[in-house]
């Protein structure tokens, strides 16, 4: 349930949204609010109405068109499609690269780990103190590298570590510096929060992505359905960053992060745009490399999609799969898998929203609860 704070603010931006669509639409405040009402049943609400533009008659020139989107509670949903005693292998992210190692698929190494909390993995070989943490931030040689809570989404408390400067202090991701203490101090917090906290190789673009967006490293997701233990692609997308960040990860488009859809088949980038609705629009080059992100066709396609597919099987029993993966120097790496993933990569570049026929056929045989 919402705080009052968040009810207000949920209000205001409904009604500023109402009024911006008013002035560039025509669409009067009530008949919105009538065509809101009528979207009740399948749980959309304000919010979801004005993010996927579901007022625009040139996306939704029906109301057939409509029936296939959902609300944010509907993400749910999402999780019954694997046993919750297996979930938790995909919470901590150290243990799914550990297992995905051994499974022989590649995935960020792991150069040290950061446990204080008493009930944290790895606590044999874990830096477990903040003076131990210190300690190793001042004398790592294994520098770049980029530091993440092992439990955590929307690239909550992440930082890329270039280099140690001369004066001691540590050069960050984003163009910042910060000194031992303080980058110590931030990750204890951090890690008092969220759990385990790792350091892990600082992956590097491959150099057509970098072309594309920069030196951030990219990311792209594919969302498949294990039907009857075999994968088949639900959605494909990917996350094209700006420079000087620490993840791509767009938190709900508020990072500058630009998102696209993939066509799975040929790997061909498509639908790219800057901001969820109501002011959604194309961004077909990128702000700062200038690249043409609309119709690239992504080099090595058939061993991105070759490898998730892989990885798919060695994690049947989650039937729902949300992969996300990086086009790096040395190949394609696994950066995570979620049983449970955002609504909104499903639905942003629609119609159509997320509950298709192809859905509705799986979740009717594979829910496991």
């Amino acid at each position: 349930m919402l705080s009052w704070k968040e009810f207000r603010a949920a209000l205001a931006a409904a009604r500023s949204n109402a009024e911006w669509v008013r002035a560039r639409h025509g669409i009067g405040l009530a008949a919105q609010a009538f065509r809101i009402l009528s979207l009740r049943s399948q749980g959309v609400g304000p919010s979801d109405y004005y993010k996927y533009c579901l007022f625009d008659p040139a996306k939704f020139p029906d109301r057939e068109s409509l029936r296939t989107y959902r609300g944010w509670r509907f993400q749910k949903e999402l999780r019954r499609f694997s046993n919750p005693r297996l979930q938790p292998l995909t919470y901590e992210k150290h243990l799914l690269y550990r297992l995905l190692a051994g499974f022989g698929l590649p995935v960020p190494e792991i150069h040290a780990v950061y446990a204080p909390t008493p009930d944290g993995f790895e606590r044999h070989r874990a830096l477990r103190t903040p003076a131990e943490l210190r300690d190793y931030l001042r004398t790592t040689d294994r520098l770049p590298c980029f530091g993440k809570p092992s439990s955590s989404s929307h690239g909550f408390g992440a930082r890329g570590i270039l280099a140690r400067r001369d004066d001691g202090t540590l050069a960050l991701a984003d163009g910042s510096a910060a000194t031992v203490d303080e980058l110590a101090a931030y990750i204890e917090d951090v890690s008092r929060r969220q759990g385990t906290y790792l350091f892990v190789e600082m992956l590097e673009p491959r150099a057509d992505i970098r072309a594309l967006c920069g030196s951030t490293l990219s990311s792209i997701r594919l969302v498949l359905l294990m039907r009857d233990g075999e994968p088949e692609v639900y959605r494909c997308g990917t996350l094209l960053p700006r420079e000087r960040a620490h993840v791509s990860n767009a938190r709900g488009m508020t990072t500058g992060t630009l998102s696209a859809s993939i066509d799975w088949r040929r790997g061909r980038i498509e639908n790219v745009i800057g901001s969820p609705g109501p002011d959604m629009h194309p961004e077909p080059r990128h702000p700062e490399t200038g690249a043409l992100l609309e119709g690239h066709m992504i080099e090595g396609w058939d061993e991105v999609v070759d490898l998730v597919f892989t990885a798919a099987r060695a994690l049947s029993p989650f039937r729902m799969q949300h992969w996300d993966l990086a086009l790096t120097t040395r190949g394609p790496v696994l950066l995570e898998m979620n049983f449970i993933g955002d609504i909104e990569p499903l639905q942003m570049h629609g119609p159509p929203g997320a509950y298709t026929e192809q859905y509705r056929s799986f979740a009717e045989k594979e829910k496991v609860w």
